[in-house]
């Protein structure tokens, strides 16, 4: 695991030989408020994930977003098999939703949002359909409503103060991190 490498954590696999074969990408947000498929967080997730992949199409990449915000619906837009497009983008990862309606719905979102990179848009539409799941559906993670700072602080003291050479207090605690 890397911190502040090529995203903000990065967790890479290696073979026998210790060459790289595939790397998870995090982007760590938090900044209140919904994010749809139109949010810059969102879209900037998606141009580097297709920034990534585009440096070595040999290398298993995949891309998570870890955010406190939650998610909320596209302006503008009604999507057919989900509530927005990040659950529709969920479902379609997790096989909850298998119709090519669907793939082709988010497909054309991505494809017609101008937010995202030109890079990124022709990459969306290079790709057939079964591609597109395998290569950017299954591999960018939307982790959504996370724990804000001040919670995770507090998780960690308490497992601090846990351990078998305990922190006595909140301060020590901290020192410890």
């Amino acid at each position: 695991i890397y911190c502040e490498l090529a995203e903000d954590v990065d967790k890479v696999g290696c073979d026998a030989d210790d060459q790289i074969t595939d790397v998870e990408l995090g982007q760590i947000k938090s900044q209140a408020g919904a994010i749809t498929l139109n949010s810059g967080q969102v879209v900037q997730t998606i141009n580097n994930f297709v920034r990534h992949r585009s440096k070595d199409p040999t290398l298993k990449v995949s891309m998570r977003l870890w955010t406190i915000s939650e998610r909320g619906k596209e302006s503008g837009h009604v999507w057919a098999h989900a509530e927005n497009g990040l659950d529709l983008w969920e479902k379609l990862q997790k096989r909850e939703v298998a119709s090519p309606e669907a793939l082709r719905e988010l497909r054309q979102f991505l494809e017609s949002n101008d937010r995202l990179s030109a890079g990124a848009r022709a990459f969306v539409s290079s790709l057939t359909d079964d591609f597109f799941l395998n290569e950017i559906i299954d591999r960018i993670y939307w982790d959504t409503g996370q724990q804000g700072h001040s919670a995770i602080e507090q998780e960690i003291e308490k497992l601090l103060s846990a351990r078998e050479v305990a922190a006595r207090d909140a301060d020590e605690a901290r020192r410890l991190m």
